[in-house]
């Protein structure tokens, strides 16, 4: 074998050689990862930092707005009227009592399946906790009544004309 045969022939990757047509081996042609292994290692950390403090960021600007505990709505007593009704106090306890505002409650029978639910109305008043007294016609025997929540975004058919506990 000469010289040519054998630098034809090598297999030491040397990609200003070429191969046997001349052109240059693979390694040559597409360019290599311009990060070392530690520098790969890096950016990745980096990344899953920033979508870490991003989901968090985003965790506490929902519950700051949504999950807010400026209303806090019980219900302190209820009652079996009869099967169809029964009848609640429902204790309201707000940061702005001047503002009109309204919770949904509902009833549940012993296995606790939903027999009824209303809007109850809390209109403006000076007091920081107010109590309505509401009844609830159910489509079976109640069990428990229980405050599903409450707003300040009272609708307009619930407006300040409407009675407390209608």
């Amino acid at each position: 074998m000469n010289t040519e045969d054998e630098a034809m022939n090598s297999t030491d990757g040397d990609a200003s050689r070429g191969n046997a047509t001349g052109a240059p081996t693979p390694s040559a042609r597409y360019e290599t990862g311009r990060l070392s292994p530690k520098g790969r290692k890096a950016v990745l950390i980096v990344l899953v930092i920033g979508v870490v403090l991003l989901g968090a960021g985003a965790a506490y600007s929902y519950y700051s707005s949504l999950g807010s505990t400026d209303l806090e709505g019980q219900a302190i007593r209820y009652e079996a009227l009869d099967d169809t009704e029964m009848a609640a106090d429902i204790s309201l306890t707000r940061d702005d009592p001047s503002d009109p505002a309204m919770c949904v409650i509902r009833a549940r029978n012993r296995e606790g399946v939903e027999v009824a639910r209303r809007e109850v109305f809390f209109p403006p008043t000076q007091f920081d906790s107010t109590v309505v007294t509401t009844k609830l016609h159910t489509s079976s025997p109640g069990g428990v009544v229980d405050v599903y929540g409450c707003t300040y975004d009272v609708p307009a058919y619930l407006g300040t004309d409407t009675p407390p506990g209608s």
